[in-house]
């Protein structure tokens, strides 16, 4: 992600909780429902991934990504995130993602656009 959407008070990343104190991530861990999830986030959506919002819409928002009219870009973050659901309703983490490699449900394809857009950012220092 480029740097303007890291970091961000309104796509915050998880391990922001302790700062903001508005997750309680041990009713998260334990949560059975998205009734359960939605108090552990305690109706805050301004995190990178907003589940407060099935309450009102039905749907989980995907807030990391910055605006674009890029169809690329649009056409990739998309289909990452609908894969990413799809492959997390039937399987759940064993251990830390630590690269892009290891992101068992992208293609190699996929895997090679999103680390040459990563060194892109962090080449351009976006």
């Amino acid at each position: 992600m480029a740097q303007s959407r890291r970091d961000n008070r309104y796509a915050a990343a998880l391990h922001y909780t302790v700062q903001r104190g508005n997750v309680r991530v041990s009713q998260l861990l334990s949560a059975q429902s998205i009734d359960d999830v939605y108090v552990a986030f305690n109706g805050d959506r301004y995190y990178k991934i907003n589940v407060c919002s099935w309450r009102r819409h039905n749907t989980i928002e995907f807030r990391q990504h910055g605006g674009t009219t890029n169809y690329e870009k649009i056409q990739k973050w998309a289909t990452f995130c609908l894969k990413l659901v799809a492959w997390s309703a039937e399987n759940r983490l064993t251990a830390e993602i630590r690269s892009i490699n290891e992101i068992p449900f992208l293609t190699a394809a996929e895997k090679r656009y999103f680390t040459n857009r990563a060194n892109q950012i962090a080449g351009a220092n976006e």
